[in-house]
């Protein structure tokens, strides 16, 4: 009907564990970051990419962002309680700075060309090598190797976007740990 597919081919890979299991163990190996941070720079710096290279993804989060944008509308206009902080603080900031944030977002997201991004960047789709022995408390693979997958989502889009996506995650977990106790991870 007219649509453009798109072929992945991949291989086999031997890391099968989710880089957000270290996470939330609050154990995580440093040889990834360094790792991470090449492969990232080598697919934002790739050159000769169409611009519109897989557009047609951005049309599921056209629809995620149009959902989100009416959420803060209606939140920021309602005259109830905020059900918790983060609406709290939607309705303490204004719903003009909210509103013009989101839609400042949506349309940087949706219309910059920089880079190639992955577009989907996160600890749940990278795969780390599994831990050889749990017997004997080998926390990390042998190599520090890891496979970023779930690539359906990549497309030209802003500088910055997938390490602010990777990045996301680790300040969560760092977060719940330290407030549940537990600073010394």
């Amino acid at each position: 009907d007219g649509q453009k597919m798109k072929l992945l081919v991949t291989e086999y890979s031997k890391a099968d564990e989710q880089f957000a299991n270290q996470h939330i163990e609050g154990l995580v190996d440093i040889r990834l970051a360094p790792k991470l941070a090449d492969m990232l720079a080598a697919i934002h710096n790739m050159q000769g990419i169409d611009p519109s290279f897989n557009d047609q993804c951005k049309l599921n989060i056209s629809g995620l962002n149009e959902q989100i944008l009416e959420y803060v509308k209606e939140t920021c206009a309602s005259t109830t309680t905020p059900k918790d902080r983060t609406e709290k603080y939607m309705v303490e900031t204004g719903g003009e700075v909210i509103v013009k944030a989101v839609q400042t977002m949506h349309y940087e997201y949706l219309n910059c060309r920089d880079c190639l991004q992955h577009g989907d960047c996160h600890v749940f789709n990278t795969l780390v090598e599994s831990k050889p022995s749990i017997e004997k408390l080998e926390a990390f693979g042998p190599n520090g190797d890891f496979v970023q997958c779930d690539w359906e989502m990549a497309f030209v889009g802003p500088k910055g976007l997938d390490v602010g996506m990777c990045l996301s995650h680790p300040i969560m977990y760092m977060m719940v740990h330290a407030l549940n106790g537990h600073t010394d991870a």
